[in-house]
């Protein structure tokens, strides 16, 4: 297990205090979560949460296998407005949202792009989710799960 720490420059403003925490292994979640199979998954209210799971911890090893400490975050902001995953470093910020939908709605970009307006410098964004479109839409990415390449995005 690890934690996802908040996203904050000013520690009074900050909502969530705490980290979320995810599983490197989804499929010990899983288990420990009592699903049996993956129709379950798909009735579930847990789909959600178990996708980004998955794709969290697969970022966090991604990094780690190319030699990198990965200084991920989630963001919340007092107006509820959030991003799943985001990475600052010195030139930009790069924000995932994910989603375990496989359609797209524009609408799934509102809040990502919000986010993505906060900050003064550049921000890549990007809707990870299980469909098969891949393409840039507004100022966004459209990734299939499926197609991560983490040291390029």
């Amino acid at each position: 297990m690890f934690r996802l720490p908040p996203f904050f420059r000013d520690l009074g403003k900050r909502l969530i205090k705490s980290p979320k925490l995810y599983f490197y292994d989804t499929g010990l979640l899983c288990h420990l979560l009592g699903v049996l199979d993956a129709d379950f998954v798909k009735k579930s209210d847990l789909k959600g949460g178990l996708f980004e799971d998955l794709v969290v911890a697969d970022a966090f090893k991604s990094f780690y296998h190319q030699g990198i400490r990965p200084y991920f975050y989630f963001y919340r902001n007092q107006q509820k407005k959030e991003v799943d995953l985001l990475y600052e470093h010195a030139l930009e910020i790069k924000l995932w949202e994910i989603k375990a939908t496989d359609r797209f709605k524009p609408r799934l970009l509102d809040q990502l792009e919000k986010v993505a307006g906060f900050w003064g410098r550049p921000a890549v964004t990007n809707l990870v989710y299980s469909g098969d479109e891949e393409h840039q839409l507004r100022k966004s990415t459209l990734i299939n799960w499926r197609s991560l390449e983490w040291h390029q995005r």
